[in-house]
């Protein structure tokens, strides 16, 4: 008398909402914690257009006006054009910390390679046009001061009172260093490296890139178990069974890496069995049947804990059907998220598309009986004439199952996953 087990096709989406960058091509199959995407402060090659920089100086006048040579290091804000050479709204102080590798001839365009360690170095004292034994009594920061993106790191005020000069810190960090020969600041970044792992293994179905960020779409196939009750947040573990003995239970616990693993308990839970678990740094219980009293107790007592109940009250074991796909299972990754695109929180466990063909026992059978768990015609029994099944692309692949009603041969459609069978 289980809720349902079937298969179904999901799709996800992962977005990065920082710089990413993506290994992945359409087609590929990702694996279950894989890095999907990634950023890493490492060197980047950076296209310049010196007309358009440079105010749409001719390339003569650009390499006459050059400071720096190719191959020179040059700092964040250094003065890398003579402006004397230039139009007056050219863009003379270096955007980025990088390198110089070479201008091209005849376009005028450059190719600088942007650093982006963890250690940035600002230059201050060209923006403030000083000399950089000058820069200390115009600093706004000190050594070891915290600065976000945006923060004044150094201002000064021309003769007039009126015009400012001002350089600000392009990241978030930690002032390591302060350079008083050169004029340079060294900021620590406080986030040097970022990924987005696959919480699904999947198939990359579409990526698409828009400024730094990027995403993924990823479609997986596998088997939903609809619970009748979920309690805590959404994680995933590899499924184990929880032994039903005292004595082989301490022994599972002491051998075991708990707090990676999703346990199945085949019995009713208790506070007890609940403690010991989580003392053990188990975080996912899946059982058949716990106590709303339970329930609120947990609430006082922990909030770390996820659990899902997957029958109705009053069914306290599992039905060896239940057990055998449990242990057949065994090791796969289990997923208890709101994964349907309804309401309904959904057990998830992922699986190759070549099973689809080999587990049409999940799916209940012309003629077979069946309970409606809920809505109008809940408890009523019935025998099924067709399930119907949706595309992934309705709002929801739940199938659909007609039934003739014993009492009254009334026929009804009811989603599947509301059925006992």
């Amino acid at each position: 008398m289980n809720e349902i087990i079937r298969f179904g096709s999901l799709f996800y989406n992962l977005i990065s909402p920082f710089p990413a960058k993506t290994h992945f091509k359409v087609g590929d199959f990702t694996s279950f914690k894989e890095v999907a995407l990634a950023y890493s402060p490492t060197e980047e090659e950076v296209f310049v257009n010196l007309n358009s920089l440079l105010a749409g100086a001719d390339l003569k006048t650009i390499e006459k006006s050059l400071l720096v040579s190719c191959g020179e290091k040059f700092p964040l804000y250094k003065k890398i054009f003579n402006r004397k050479l230039l139009p007056s709204d050219a863009q003379t102080l270096a955007p980025f910390q990088g390198v110089l590798k070479f201008i091209m001839v005849p376009n005028g365009n450059a190719l600088f390679v942007k650093s982006n360690k963890k250690d940035l170095c600002v230059n201050l004292s060209d923006p403030l046009e000083i000399k950089p034994k000058k820069l200390f009594k115009h600093l706004k920061i000190s050594k070891g001061s915290n600065v976000s993106k945006g923060t004044i790191l150094a201002e000064r005020f021309l003769e007039d009172n009126f015009t400012r000069l001002r350089a600000v810190s392009p990241i978030e960090g930690i002032v390591e260093d302060i350079d008083f020969t050169k004029g340079n600041v060294t900021i620590r970044r406080f986030d040097c490296e970022k990924h987005i792992t696959v919480p699904l293994p999947g198939k990359i179905v579409g990526i698409s890139s828009t400024g730094f960020c990027a995403s993924l779409s990823i479609q997986t196939t596998g088997y939903f178990i609809k619970p009748s009750n979920l309690l805590g947040k959404p994680r995933q573990g590899r499924i184990d069974m929880i032994p039903s003995n005292i004595e082989e239970r301490k022994s599972f616990y002491q051998q075991k890496c708990v707090s990676e693993i999703a346990g199945i308990f085949d019995e009713p839970l208790t506070l007890d069995s609940i403690v010991e678990a989580a003392n053990h740094g188990l975080k996912i219980f899946i059982c058949p049947y716990y106590e709303d009293e339970l329930k609120k107790a947990m609430n006082k007592k922990t909030t770390d804990l996820t659990v899902a109940s997957v029958f109705f009250k009053g069914v306290n074991k599992f039905p060896e059907n239940f057990i055998s796909f449990f242990k057949t299972s065994k090791g796969k990754t289990l997923y208890l998220s709101k994964l349907e695109r309804t309401e309904d929180e959904f057990i998830f466990i992922p699986a190759k598309a070549s099973d689809l063909k080999q587990r049409h026992s999940g799916i209940p059978q012309p003629l077979q009986k069946v309970i409606i768990a809920s809505g109008q015609y809940s408890i009523r029994t019935g025998r099924v004439i067709k399930v119907e099944f949706h595309g992934s692309s309705t709002r929801s692949d739940v199938p659909l199952v007609s039934i003739c009603l014993d009492e009254t041969d009334e026929i009804v459609s009811e989603k599947l996953s509301d059925l006992i069978y």
